[in-house]
């Protein structure tokens, strides 16, 4: 549950940072390059380093959460970048509550200890 809320979470502020991204440049005179570009290299550069992260083990896969950890950080740092701060904030507090929060849910419900 974690990796997938992850990815669904990063996957929506990566739009929402191009669509604010967007907005801040678009009209401007003498402007004529799109800073989403940017982002979309963030998203395949660091998704090839979380493919490093990721191990297959005898019967099951480790690194998953780590690579997506990654990808979401990644994502944060964006949002700083972009100086969209609030967003940044916001998106740290979520990735940490997903993070904590249903690594227990997981644990009770999900486990396959008896």
């Amino acid at each position: 549950m974690r990796t997938y809320s992850l990815v669904c979470l990063g996957s929506a502020f990566f739009v929402i940072i191009s669509y604010q991204v967007f907005n801040l440049f678009y009209g401007k005179l003498g402007i004529d390059f799109d800073p989403t570009r940017i982002i979309g290299q963030i998203v395949l550069g660091i998704g090839f380093l979380g493919a490093g992260l990721i191990i297959f083990r005898e019967f099951h896969i480790e690194g998953l959460t780590t690579a997506i950890g990654l990808w979401v950080t990644a994502n944060i740092g964006t949002a700083i970048g972009a100086k969209l701060y609030f967003l940044a904030i916001l998106l740290a507090f979520i990735t940490i509550i997903i993070l904590a929060g249903l690594r227990s849910f997981e644990e009770k419900f999900f486990s396959k200890r008896p």
